[in-house]
């Protein structure tokens, strides 16, 4: 919290490193050359797992703990102690990094102009095509608010977080 020197550790060689901090203070680093590393808040090497293809963006730490990594033709989710515990197969490379919604899924844009919902179990609930490029995507309350270059904001709520208000009220 002060910028005081914490730890140093030697990691494997590294090309064009991603790094991520993941809700637990693991470091997770992917890179170039197809590694995926962690590290603990205290320094300690924790594990490494070769993917077949490169990260294309930094590893995303899900609200639950799970890692996520994006390449050009897969979806990959890792267990904080690196198991893989599911991939999804893209049918094209993704636009831009993950975004998790506050229902809980994940989101994210193919340069095909699909636009997937995936569950964090790795379920693709949802698949639509795009009319308009995205600029931004964020998570909201109970869904996900997004931009398109014409000026246009939308906030989204999922189904699911729709179904309970209404079982509630």
């Amino acid at each position: 919290y002060t910028g005081s020197f914490v730890w140093r550790r030697n990691i494997e060689r590294t090309e064009r490193p991603f790094l991520t901090v993941s809700n637990s203070g693991i470091l997770i680093i992917a890179d170039a050359s197809k590694m995926l590393q962690a590290v603990s808040g205290q320094g300690i090497y924790l594990w490494s797992v070769q993917l077949p293809e490169p990260a294309l963006y930094a590893p995303y730490s899900t609200t639950d703990g799970r890692i996520c990594i994006l390449t050009k033709s897969n979806l990959y989710c890792f267990s904080v102690t690196g198991k893989l515990r599911w991939q999804v197969k893209l049918s094209a490379p993704p636009t831009r990094q993950l975004c998790e919604t506050g229902a809980a899924s994940l989101l994210l844009t193919l340069t095909n102009k699909d636009f997937l919902t995936v569950s964090l179990t790795g379920q693709v609930l949802n698949t639509k095509t795009l009319k308009k490029d995205i600029k931004a995507l964020s998570a909201a309350p109970d869904g996900y608010v997004m931009s398109t270059g014409d000026g246009i904001l939308a906030y989204y709520r999922s189904a699911a977080a729709e179904e309970e208000k209404t079982v509630s009220s």
